[in-house]
């Protein structure tokens, strides 16, 4: 219940009690200021399966992205630091040369003979060749390009000697067929290899 003109007018003899009353009853004379309604957020919008499996598949399209990029990046940086490394030092050190390069090298003046092949049929041919023949310990080196096609060649310590396997063996069967030890299919048996053995250690001398 308000209270009455009167009372406002006479507000200042009134007691305390009388004008707190006063003052709850009329808001504009209150010092509180009056509640504010909460704000309320509207409600989250329902995802369903299909909105998950689109966000799925840019995460991992931006993943795949990020990832050539990271190896594009990374395959630059190989390659400067490669051209980095040549500027500095252009002549290979001794322990960036092939393995194959540095057991060729320590074998060809050891006192095993070395055996170095030009061609796929040298591989395969040559040096097995070379060391049934000699019957010594011939170790097998890839090519080399130190025959220039002739056939493999032959060290040992610091001497190196062109074996020519094809003509050796050609002069053996031609010896064999003189004594008639050659076969019908024109493969060379073991007396050819024996006498092609003699010929080519005439040639090599060890």
């Amino acid at each position: 219940m308000l209270p009455s003109i009167e009372t406002i007018a006479f507000l200042p003899l009134c007691p305390t009690s009388d004008r707190r009353l006063v003052c709850y009853s009329r808001p504009e004379l209150s010092r509180r200021r009056p509640r504010r309604s909460p704000v309320t957020s509207p409600p989250p919008l329902a995802c369903t399966s299909f909105d998950k499996d689109i966000a799925l598949q840019k995460a991992k399209a931006a993943y795949k992205a990020a990832k050539a990029e990271y190896k594009i990046l990374k395959a630059k940086y190989k390659i400067l630091k490669q051209e980095s490394a040549q500027l500095k030092d252009p002549l290979p050190k001794e322990s960036n040369r092939t393995p194959v390069t540095l057991k060729a090298t320590t074998k060809a003046h050891s006192n095993d003979a070395v055996a170095v092949c030009n061609g796929k049929s040298c591989c395969r041919m040559g040096a097995d060749a070379v060391a049934m023949l000699i019957g010594k310990n011939i170790a097998r080196a890839p090519c080399m390009k130190m025959c220039g096609g002739v056939g493999p060649s032959v060290k040992q310590g610091d001497t190196v000697v062109k074996v020519d396997l094809k003509k050796a063996v050609q002069d053996a069967v031609a010896t064999s067929t003189e004594h008639g030890q050659s076969d019908k299919c024109g493969s060379t048996s073991t007396e050819t290899l024996k006498i092609s053995a003699e010929v080519i250690r005439d040639k090599i001398a060890v």
